[in-house]
């Protein structure tokens, strides 16, 4: 099973970058997260909530269409650690930020998609449409 999660991560990693074509993903649920002191990841369960929010993935962009159009501009892309993309991204008023992909081991077909910046971060679970 986890050798099939990971053929899938690297298949639609692959196919993101392969192709003209955006990628799409539809956003099912989000939540936020927080960095400690240490710099530890902190989620906060009450921001758990169902969601239909589009998300566009292209070679030199990401975009994601929530309830404000949020724009990530792709400066490198980092590699892949551990079934993990990252991308170096900066947002539209040119704060640096990571975003990673990845697939979701107990979720098949799904996948995550997260927006770090220093101190606070957000994921959503999504499904690739295309």
């Amino acid at each position: 099973m986890k050798k099939l999660l990971l053929v899938l991560a690297l298949f639609l990693t692959t196919l993101m970058y392969s192709q003209d074509k955006p990628y799409y993903m539809r956003a099912e649920t989000f939540q936020l997260g927080s960095k400690n002191s240490s710099g530890d990841i902190v989620w906060d369960e009450s921001t758990i909530k169902s969601c239909d929010i589009l998300v566009k993935l292209e070679e030199k962009e990401a975009v994601i269409y929530s309830s404000t159009k949020q724009i990530y501009h792709v400066i490198s892309y980092d590699g892949k650690e551990d079934n993990i993309s990252r991308w170096y991204c900066s947002d539209d008023k040119g704060k640096t930020c990571n975003i990673y992909l990845s697939s979701i081991e107990n979720q098949p077909g799904k996948m995550g998609f997260i927006v770090e910046f220093s101190d606070y971060l957000w994921s959503y679970i999504c499904k690739p449409t295309n």
